[in-house]
């Protein structure tokens, strides 16, 4: 099963407390233990330097050590998705978000894990990937 992740979950587990119950540490157990194929555009490790430079809450909660450290573990547990040099064609309300679809699409993802609101009121236009949530993606995870 291939795993599309938005930039937006990423961030929700570099700001996560680590408690083991959590949805976000059990979506990334899972990631660990390769219940599925963690896909990841170089968009959004792009997204990721960018907003914690740009965002000074980002930049107080996340030290450059663990910003890097992340990176270095997606590099290693994910598939990296090469950057899209053609231009996306506009589809969202958001088309900084755009990218995510040709990804998923180019990656052959089965879902597309955001907390997104663009994203997730599109998801019944698409059948392919499917847009679902942390909790949802853990809730349909064992029953896959």
């Amino acid at each position: 099963m291939r795993v599309l992740i938005d930039t937006n979950v990423l961030f929700s587990r570099l700001l996560s407390n680590s408690h083991a119950s959590s949805s976000i540490d059990r979506l990334f157990d899972s990631v660990i233990l390769e219940r599925f194929l963690l896909m990841v555009p170089e968009e959004v490790l792009d997204e990721l330097v960018e907003a914690r430079e740009k965002k000074p809450f980002l930049a107080n909660a996340i030290s450059t050590g663990e910003m890097h450290r992340f990176i270095r573990f997606l590099w290693n547990v994910a598939e990296i998705l090469p950057r899209q040099t053609n231009p996306a064609p506009s589809i969202l309300r958001d088309p900084r978000d755009d990218f995510l679809l040709i990804a998923a699409a180019i990656g052959d993802a089965d879902y597309l894990i955001t907390g997104d609101r663009d994203l997730l009121d599109i998801r019944d236009r698409l059948t392919h990937p499917r847009i679902v949530t942390v909790s949802e993606f853990l809730q349909m995870l064992p029953s896959l």
